[in-house]
């Protein structure tokens, strides 16, 4: 199917406008991301299932305690 100069434009356009808004979506994070990072993030593994000690038996899952 031939597209017509009207069509081409219009998808020209959108995926112009969809680049410009990845852009200042980009802009927004980076220049405001640091007020949402944690200073004193402490994260504490509960259970993980990689084994490490031969003693103990691995299972499904993982957990962890995310503070700060």
């Amino acid at each position: 199917m031939k597209l017509g100069t009207y069509e081409l434009m219009r998808k020209k356009y959108a995926w112009f406008f969809i680049f410009v808004l990845r852009k200042i979506i980009l802009f927004i994070v980076i220049s405001f991301g640091h007020f949402a990072i944690a200073k004193d993030l402490e994260i504490t593994v509960i259970y993980d299932n990689n084994p490490y000690n031969k003693e103990l038996e691995t299972g499904w899952g993982f957990s962890c305690l995310v503070e700060g």
